[in-house]
């Protein structure tokens, strides 16, 4: 079976690639994408258990990362899906249980915590008391000690992952969350597993090198 290379989702870019489909401009991997998608949007429940589905952040293989609302807490989680049709299946279970174990002793990760939900179950990602990356740069400025620290942990965040032979997905700001103790990165193992530690290095080189030129610009 094909499997499309697991990838962080966007609305815009989503729709540039319908545009492209109208036009019989895609490959057979993306066509599988767009149906992929479509048909998670009318199979997964709009509510499991108490929380309600709202946009998609990322696809692999056999799972779907979305943000949620928790209906009887009122805080916005992110729930990593197994699809329909793997949601039974054994091997499946096992590797979304794995992302629930891996042991994040310098607290760097955002680690989901596996949910048994009727035959199958779910992973939950806490992002109380938390911030995009994205929200919290527009609101605070970044300092040479904050850009430390921020490399630092997601450097630490990476070497978690690439111990476990895995990339996270990319581009890896969007999976960035800042709490209390400082910035985290969610815990996503795609499937498959796809393992590219230099080019994970060389992407998060150039970010950093195009952002702190630009806050430091802005303020010199």
């Amino acid at each position: 079976m094909a499997f499309f290379p697991a990838q962080l989702f966007s609305f815009s870019a989503y729709r540039r690639l319908q545009e492209r489909a109208h036009n019989k401009e895609i490959s057979e991997q993306e066509r599988l994408f767009i149906w992929t998608i479509e048909r998670l949007e009318h199979q997964l429940p709009r509510i499991t258990d108490r929380f309600r589905r709202e946009n998609l952040c990322a696809v692999d293989a056999v799972s779907s990362l979305w943000k949620c609302t928790d209906l009887e807490r009122g805080v916005e989680v992110l729930i990593r899906y197994p699809h329909p049709e793997w949601s039974n299946e054994a091997c499946v279970v096992r590797h979304l249980k794995r992302s629930a174990s891996v042991d994040d002793h310098l607290g760097v990760l955002v680690v989901p915590q596996w949910h048994a939900f009727e035959n199958t179950g779910f992973l939950i990602y806490s992002l109380e008391h938390s911030v995009s990356f994205e929200d919290y740069a527009e609101s605070f400025a970044f300092g040479e000690s904050e850009w430390t620290v921020l490399l630092f942990r997601i450097l630490s965040a990476l070497n978690l992952y690439h111990h476990r032979s895995s990339s996270p997905l990319s581009p890896l700001v969007d999976l960035v969350y800042f709490f209390d103790e400082g910035p985290r990165l969610i815990w996503f193992q795609p499937f498959p597993v796809a393992f590219h530690p230099q080019q994970d290095l060389q992407q998060l080189g150039s970010w950093l090198e195009l952002n702190m030129k630009q806050n430091f610009a802005e303020f010199t």
